[in-house]
């Protein structure tokens, strides 16, 4: 098509790779707080803050062409939404929504799933603090492992 169009496409091949990329780490996450890997978790999420950050970038610079495609004379404006829903489309562009779209699913699917997760291992917590009210007082000696205030005094 043009200029801006195999820039747009750039920018869409690459929010892919991203958001793939951050559905594998969200599974990568699932592994790890089951296991309990708290270290790991931790080093995931800042790789995936930079990633997030990115995709950020990127969706901002789509924005910015669309409006810079705006103000070109003679040219439509466009989104993402617009163009797909012309008959006239590139396949290219067609397939290339199709896999961001399938794409950001799978990395929100993964999200909700380690949100959930998250959510039974906080109510769990929850649960043995109440249970077990000499726990709340626990420390982290050595590595990996717990011994209470009160076995400390005995």
């Amino acid at each position: 098509m043009d200029k801006k169009f195999d820039e747009l496409m750039e920018i869409i091949r690459e929010e892919t790779r991203l958001c793939r990329e951050l559905a594998e780490r969200e599974q990568r996450k699932t592994d790890l707080l089951v296991k309990g890997r708290v270290d790991d978790i931790i080093a995931n999420g800042k790789i995936e803050q930079k990633r997030v950050h990115r995709l950020q970038e990127l969706a901002a610079a789509r924005a910015r062409l669309c409006k810079d495609r705006h103000r070109e004379p003679g040219l439509a404006p466009f989104t993402l939404m617009k163009l797909s829903e012309r008959p006239d489309r590139p396949e290219a562009l067609e397939n290339g929504i199709s896999l961001l779209r399938r794409a950001a699913e799978d990395l929100a699917a993964a999200g909700r799933r380690n949100g959930k997760l998250l959510e039974k291992s906080l109510r769990y917590l929850n649960e043995m603090t109440t249970l077990f009210p000499d726990t709340a007082d626990c420390r982290q000696v050595g590595a990996g492992t717990i011994t209470s205030a009160f076995s400390q005094n005995a």
